[in-house]
């Protein structure tokens, strides 16, 4: 039976795939939960706009307006915080997707590695099999010469 020595190894560089591959899953997450929150910032930045818009419009008093501003120019530091995050996230991810590379490589080499053993393995107990058969047949052969039933057949075919 065919063992692998190093199956613990193979098993461990797997596990490490799967915790590499969870933790750029949780990135991506993270990513898509912040271009959510983005985009709800940028949305309110275009509503409040628009209001204060109308209220210039309608001739709204200079504090209300001034509050109208400032809380926009809040949602837009909110903005730039949240596409700052994002851009580092990006950065993160990126280098999360090297590390499962380098994870999946590694698995890799030990995949091939056990196959290549297998196949050796698979291909001596063939030609150990094959010996021991063509050793069978041959004291077979010579038992039933030794009988007198059969002549050995001399090798190169000379009768």
């Amino acid at each position: 039976m065919f063992t692998f020595r190093l199956e613990k190894v193979l098993r461990h560089r797997a596990h490490r795939v799967d915790e590499e591959s969870r933790e750029l899953r949780r990135i991506e997450g993270e990513i898509v939960q912040l271009q959510v929150m983005r985009a709800d910032v940028a949305n309110d930045i275009m509503q409040l706009s628009a209001a204060g818009a109308r209220e210039r419009a309608r001739g709204a008093d200079v504090d209300s307006w001034r509050r109208l501003a400032e809380w926009i120019d809040s949602r837009r530091r909110d903005l730039q915080r949240f596409e700052a995050a994002e851009r580092e996230l990006h950065k993160q991810a990126e280098r999360q997707r090297q590390r499962l590379l380098a994870a999946r490589r590694e698995r890799e080499v030990l995949e091939n590695l056990k196959e290549r053993q297998r196949r050796l393995w698979a291909e001596g107990n063939r030609r150990l099999e094959q010996k021991e058969l063509d050793d069978i047949g041959g004291r077979a052969h010579w038992n039933r010469a030794a009988a007198g039933r059969e002549a050995p057949v001399p090798v190169g075919g000379e009768a």
